[in-house]
Parts: C-alpha cells; sequence; structure tokens
C-alpha cells in the first residue's frame, strides 16, 4: 500500500421500513492492486425513539445495480494521485456476503475502524460495502455512509 488514503460518501439514502435492506455505499478495488478499507461511518436521521434498532453490515457483494460516487484525496506521499478505487452507489441490491454485523438505533449512528494489520482487504477487482436493514414497524429514515481506505 502507498499510504494513499481516500473517502467517499453516499449521501442521504431513503430507507423505507417494510423491512427493507438498503446497500449505501461500495468500493470496488482497482484490477492492479487491493484496497484495505480503514473506516466505515453510519448515521441516520431518524427521530422516533420508539423504533427498532437497524442491522448494519459490511461485507463483499456482486452484481446489482450501481453508479459511481464521488472519490476524495485525503492525503498522499508527494503529491495529488487520483484515487483507483471505484466507489458506488446502488439502485438495486448486490449479492451479499456478510464480514460482520452490529445493530443501531435511528436516532444514533455507527463507525468500524479496522487496525493495520486486522483490515478488510479488498482485492483485484473485488467490491466490498455496508448496508442497512430497517425493521418492520419502523419509520422511514435517512441514512448516510461514509467510507475511508487506502490504496
Amino acid at each position: 500500500m502507498a499510504r494513499v488514503i481516500c473517502t467517499a460518501d453516499s449521501g442521504a439514502v431513503s430507507v423505507t421500513a417494510v423491512p427493507t435492506t438498503k446497500t449505501l455505499l461500495g468500493l470496488t478495488a482497482p484490477a492492479n492492486q487491493g484496497v484495505a478499507w480503514l473506516r466505515a461511518v453510519i448515521t441516520f436521521e431518524g427521530v422516533t425513539a420508539a423504533d427498532k434498532p437497524l442491522l448494519i453490515e459490511w461485507g463483499s457483494v456482486t452484481g446489482g445495480t450501481s453508479a459511481g460516487a464521488t472519490e476524495n484525496l485525503i492525503t498522499a506521499p508527494g503529491g495529488a494521485p487520483t484515487p483507483q478505487g471505484a466507489a458506488l452507489t446502488y439502485s438495486a441490491e448486490p449479492t451479499w456476503t456478510s464480514k460482520g454485523s452490529a445493530y443501531c438505533h435511528g436516532q444514533s449512528g455507527y463507525e468500524v475502524v479496522f487496525q493495520r494489520g486486522q483490515d478488510e482487504v479488498a482485492y483485484y477487482n473485488a467490491t466490498w460495502a455496508v448496508r442497512v436493514t430497517n425493521p418492520s414497524g419502523n419509520q422511514t429514515l435517512n441514512a448516510r455512509a461514509t467510507l475511508w481506505w487506502e490504496e
């Protein structure tokens, strides 16, 4: 890894409660190298205290319908390289292999931090993403995901 640190943000994504599972943001590694996830932050705009917690998951994905999201360069040694990872937003759900999960109330947020040597690495064209499941009976709310990774 060259210590090129990048980030991407999903913006506000509406998550209805039917229940509904919605992939918020993904990252595809370039063909010639892997990317190491540094952290993921998922926040909500929930206003109903009686709502049940939402399930947050992170893992590898394939398929789905996606569009590019804007990657931002945070820091790089000796210059301003272009981020090579492809950040993605989803309009149709991909196929999932969950690597971890947590519950979080819709009036809060959750942060996953991967330590060096224990970080999640997406290798050569692999895609990792974060998603939320809003359980039945909850109000519709907006969710937002931000990913940080190293290339």
